[in-house]
């Protein structure tokens, strides 16, 4: 758990659970890896953090994964001490839809995450107090599980952990909720044209009040204004997520129905390259659709990985409805 992240797109990080395996050409190659399975590595074997007990091992090839998943109870109130409104990355060290993880662990996390829209309002009303982006490799799972009436499962955790001196006010006001939260984002890792037609496909489709992708890392040119969008009927990005609201068709793009979409190179040893014109094709899709567009992080020419660089002369940090906390 970190007060003070230094990923350039959230305030802070949270960890209910560590551990991940790889699902796909963007968690790395034989020669490197993601920069969360390293870490990782290095906090359970070097730094003997009990938190991160068997999720890695060494291989010929560097770090890896064992697929195990630890879930942490104890962390769930964290957010709840942090003062301070933050935008919060969720699980940045492992992926909160992973198979391992229960439904019913979800439903705490959510409950944590739906409790900070009310937590310290002495009036009770919603205030977003803190931004929640929800980050998944497996988008399929995150559709499904929000496509279900989570409202009385999230109440009742949320009434557990942050009910505070009125629990029950609490339990009624999330428990008959209209619409998704506003400050829960959930997006989906998309590195090539690939996982963007799958999982942006299933993100568009996701119960979820905003919707961004993480491009990082880009390893190929994506053109979200192909795909396989035009198979579907999706929402556009004002409605309240699909439930009970008209779905309209924006022919072949999946850009009217995303929020936001962030790009960066891959780091590490052995990372594979990002090519300027690949940033350049997305960061002007997302302009011409009104798209919040953020570029995290490129290399320069002896290969140094320069956070938020300027593309064509322009720094790019935009967040969905012109959220600049």
């Amino acid at each position: 758990m970190s007060d003070g992240s230094k990923i350039e797109w959230c305030d802070a990080t949270w960890q209910p659970t560590t551990g991940c395996l790889r699902v796909s050409p963007g968690c790395g190659t034989h020669e490197g890896g993601c920069y969360a399975e390293r870490l990782a590595y290095r906090l359970e074997h070097y730094l003997k953090q009990p938190k991160y007990a068997g999720t890695t091992r060494m291989t010929a090839h560097g770090p890896r994964w064992t697929g195990r998943v630890n879930l942490h109870p104890s962390a769930l109130t964290i957010p709840l001490h942090w003062r301070s409104p933050k935008r919060i990355f969720v699980d940045s060290m492992s992926d909160l839809f992973h198979d391992a993880v229960p439904d019913d662990f979800i439903d705490r996390v959510f409950g944590v995450m739906n409790a900070c829209e009310y937590w310290g309002s002495a009036s009770g009303d919603a205030f977003r107090w803190h931004t929640f982006q929800v980050l998944t490799k497996r988008s399929r799972r995150m559709r499904e599980y929000l496509s279900a009436d989570r409202r009385k499962a999230w109440a009742r955790a949320a009434a557990n952990y942050g009910g505070g001196h009125n629990p029950d006010a609490l339990y009624d006001q999330i428990a008959g909720r209209k619409g998704p939260p506003p400050h829960i984002w959930c997006g989906v890792s998309a590195e090539n044209q690939e996982m963007a037609d799958e999982r942006v496909l299933d993100l568009i489709q996701t119960n979820t009040a905003v919707r961004f992708v993480s491009v990082e890392p880009m390893i190929g040119p994506i053109d979200l204004t192909n795909g396989k969008a035009n198979r579907w009927s999706v929402p556009t990005r004002t409605d309240s997520g699909g439930r009970g609201v008209e779905w309209t068709d924006p022919g072949e793009s999946f850009i009217p129905s995303l929020d936001q979409v962030i790009v960066g190179c891959e780091s590490g040893p052995n990372a594979r390259p990002l090519q300027e014109s690949w940033v350049r094709l997305l960061r002007d899709q997302c302009e011409r659709s009104g798209t919040a567009f953020f570029l995290k992080q490129m290399k320069d020419a002896k290969g140094r990985k320069i956070s938020l660089p300027m593309l064509d002369g322009v720094q790019h940090a935009a967040f969905p409805n012109g959220d600049s906390r």
